[in-house]
């Protein structure tokens, strides 16, 4: 080995010209670069590959993340246009009368079932709701609440068997009381004198008597009633003017406390109505 390397040194230092075993080296070396400019090339196209594919993965990544966001905002866009949509009735009659102290809530569960009528809606003691406040939507009274929790409410329905609201027909002013039944959308009135006229698709409305449900608000309609010869009082069923499935979002305020303006404004718009559905018919 000592002797091949003094050959080697020698040679490169003393001898210029090319000899037989650099000539040799050349042709040995040769096959070892041409393997070795090949692999590096190919560890060349793989870095640079990989380069390129985490470059991508990464310009994907912002994709799906502005793609989401996009998502993101059409959604809460529908969702805005979906509220705006079914709240407008509602904000509408808010601005009309104007009452104070009045929440939109939306109607997260509904129970129309023969062992409870009611809603629960999402405003609780947080939003300012207390016991015996009033549901309203539109000029239609819903009920009344009487569960209050931090962040949802029970507003039992005038249909459910518990509420009772001191009413009057208005055209004929015969008085009673309406209690609910546990049936979807059927109320009956009770307590109105066989001597008093009943007559079908009259409206009846609150009294505003027993501080809790407010003068002039409808309650619904007659569409049926009948009076026995021995009996004291009338058999009357109401609907509501709406129909409870329906209706996604109310109104809570207490209404016992609110102007009676607004009560005479409504007042006189039934009796506009009453009066021009009696004209076309």
């Amino acid at each position: 080995v000592i002797f091949c390397i003094s050959f080697f040194v020698a040679n490169q230092f003393l001898f210029f010209e090319t000899g037989a075993l650099e000539r040799f080296a050349t042709k040995v070396t040769y096959p070892v670069v041409v393997v070795a400019s090949g692999v590096a090339d190919f560890i060349q196209r793989r870095v640079e590959r990989r380069e390129s594919y985490e470059q991508i993965s990464s310009e994907l990544k912002l994709l799906a993340e502005k793609c989401n966001q996009l998502y993101e905002e059409n959604i809460k866009i529908k969702a805005l246009f979906k509220f705006d949509s079914d709240s407008k009735e509602i904000r509408e009659f808010k601005e009309r009368y104007n009452f104070d102290k009045m929440v939109v809530c939306k109607v997260l569960l509904k129970s129309l079932q023969k062992d409870g009528q009611f809603f629960l809606i999402n405003r609780g003691s947080c939003n300012g709701i207390k016991k015996n406040m009033v549901g309203i939507y539109k000029f239609q009274i819903l009920g009344k609440i009487t569960e209050v929790h931090d962040y949802y409410s029970k507003l039992t329905l005038i249909t459910d068997e518990s509420c009772k609201v001191a009413a009057f027909t208005s055209s004929t002013n015969a008085d009673g009381i309406v209690i609910g039944q546990n049936q979807k959308n059927c109320c009956k009135m009770h307590y109105v004198s066989h001597l008093l006229d009943v007559v079908d698709d009259d409206l009846v409305l609150s009294t505003g008597r027993g501080l809790v449900f407010p003068e002039g608000f409808c309650i619904g309609k007659i569409v049926r009633h009948s009076h026995s010869h021995n009996t004291l009082y009338h058999d009357i069923d109401i609907a509501p003017m709406i129909d409870l499935k329906t209706v996604k979002y109310c109104l809570l305020t207490d209404l016992s406390q609110t102007c009676s303006a607004a009560k005479f404004e409504m007042w006189d718009l039934y009796q506009t109505t009453t009066d021009t559905l009696s004209g076309n018919l």
